[in-house]
């Protein structure tokens, strides 16, 4: 058996073992690293993606945290495809949709709602740390059944979306602590397994294995929380329509129109008041003040002044 045969062989044992437990982003810089495949007694377990356990108790939480990270961040491409997938039947769209493509779905369902009278409002909370919350309100006329599925379909994907990625940001905080401690370890080794000379290159050649998978760790960590950040950005953003017209009040009814002063009501000429025509003041032709004819000026003597009043005594 020839010697690239058995390289051959042992490579395709690295791709598939990792292709299974480990990124499939991990498994090519793992099967192509020379000192991952020609150590001695081929690859470690850690560059096969398996869990590695060393005896000592300080090696290995390192060691479990790695093998845990690595089945986390396996899963996570599959696992952020699946939340887009369940969107995509409730939106009668492929299920193999980008999430682009599916909020643009969402807001034309969006704004079909918004025709019919209901605005929509999304929002957020927690993304990035901790545990998120959506919530999507409604504004002017109730959601019908098949609204009210979209609604949820839409929130569900929200909250799904936004968990992912602050799962993928906390694996990139335990990968960035774990990077730091694997320097320390190396400088450990003689003196943890210093009775046993092969665990010690087996120790070494797993923390090797560890430090190269690490970045490419951290990249799987960081791509798939930015797909994530980047669908829960679009969705908020397809279905809110609601600009604060659907909450408000109903214009109020016209004012009634003004009384009228006779009581009565109804088309036609307003009577006048008093009905028929309005007498002259005092009745008949205004008689001239004083009585009689008014004197000419200038005719005749004056009149005599009135006499004084009479007095106590005259003197």
């Amino acid at each position: 058996m020839s010697l690239n045969y058995k390289l051959k062989r042992r490579a395709s044992h690295t791709l598939l073992s990792l292709a299974i437990a480990a990124s499939p982003l991990g498994l090519v810089a793992v099967a192509s690293t020379p000192g991952c495949l020609f150590g001695s007694g081929g690859p470690s377990a850690v560059g096969q993606g398996k869990q590695y356990q060393s005896g000592d108790p300080t090696f290995d939480e390192y060691f479990q945290s790695l093998y845990d990270l690595q089945v986390e961040l396996a899963k996570a491409p599959s696992d952020e495809k699946e939340i887009r997938r369940e969107l995509a039947k409730q939106l009668k769209g492929d299920p193999d949709a980008s999430a682009t493509l599916l909020a643009k779905r969402a807001e034309k369902r969006a704004k079909e709602l918004a025709t019919a009278g209901t605005g929509l409002k999304a929002e957020v909370s927690g993304l990035g740390e901790g545990d998120p919350a959506a919530e999507i309100n409604a504004a002017g006329n109730d959601l019908d059944a098949d609204g009210k599925e979209f609604v949820d379909a839409v929130k569900a994907a929200i909250v799904s979306q936004a968990k992912l990625h602050n799962r993928m940001k906390k694996a990139g905080r335990i990968i960035e602590k774990l990077s730091g401690m694997s320097a320390a370890l190396e400088q450990q080794v003689d003196g943890a397994f210093r009775k046993s000379v092969s665990q010690k290159g087996e120790v070494r050649k797993n923390l090797a294995d560890a430090k190269k998978l690490l970045p490419i760790m951290q990249a799987r960590a960081d791509e798939v929380a930015s797909n994530a950040e980047t669908a829960v950005k679009k969705l908020i953003e397809a279905v809110n329509t609601d600009d604060g017209s659907f909450n408000k009040p109903p214009p109020p009814p016209p004012p009634p129109p003004p009384e009228d002063p006779t009581g009565e009501t109804g088309n036609g000429d307003k009577p006048k008041s008093g009905g028929g025509d309005k007498p002259k003041s005092g009745g008949g032709d205004k008689p001239k003040s004083g009585g009689g004819d008014k004197p000419k000026s200038g005719g005749g003597p004056p009149p005599p002044p009135p006499p004084p009043p009479p007095g106590d005594f005259e003197p």
